[in-house]
């Protein structure tokens, strides 16, 4: 075989590694933008759904909705407590979730503000996601509530269709 030969087959290697490596970047980033892509669209998923079983209870006085092992209330995974408060009633001192004990001032704060969003996801202490689902009010004293999330699943809500809102408490079988 002639030198030349040799260094040309060594440069159709490399060419083919850089290749190759090149494939195999893009691809691993199109699967990650896919994952993406699909936990965004679970979180839409599960925002509107919830908002059409508050808007559906806001027109039938007395239906209930519970959400509970058999009929959980699905999230996409990653977060890990869901918090609801009642817009209709004046901000407490703090806000204290159930599964840390930790206060959030930035909930808080958005409801002494008058900001007009009621549910509040978080992912290990942190605000994740809000939105506004409509006329909610709570049954407790302190007017919110906060649900863990296990394995994307809320399993203990009941809402009741009160007139013009949704009246919120922990479903206790």
């Amino acid at each position: 075989m002639k030198k030349a030969q040799i260094s040309g087959q060594i440069i159709i290697y490399i060419l083919s590694m850089v290749i190759f490596g090149g494939i195999l970047i893009y691809g691993y980033s199109a699967i990650q933008g896919f994952t993406s892509d699909q936990e965004r669209v679970a979180y839409i998923k599960f925002e509107e759904d919830f908002k059409n079983t508050i808007r559906g209870l806001l027109i039938s006085y007395g239906d209930v909705e519970v959400f509970n092992d058999r009929n959980p209330l699905k999230l996409p995974t990653g977060f890990t407590e869901m918090c609801i408060i009642d817009l209709n009633e004046a901000a407490p001192e703090t806000v204290t979730f159930s599964q840390t004990g930790n206060s959030f001032p930035l909930v808080q704060d958005s409801w002494a503000s008058e900001v007009r969003t009621n549910v509040f996801l978080m992912q290990n202490d942190k605000l994740k996601e809000t939105f506004f689902a409509g006329n909610i009010t709570v049954k407790y004293t302190n007017k919110y509530l906060c649900f863990q999330i296990n394995s994307g699943r809320v399993t203990d809500v009941m809402l009741e269709g009160v007139g013009a809102k949704a009246e919120l408490e922990r479903f206790i079988p």
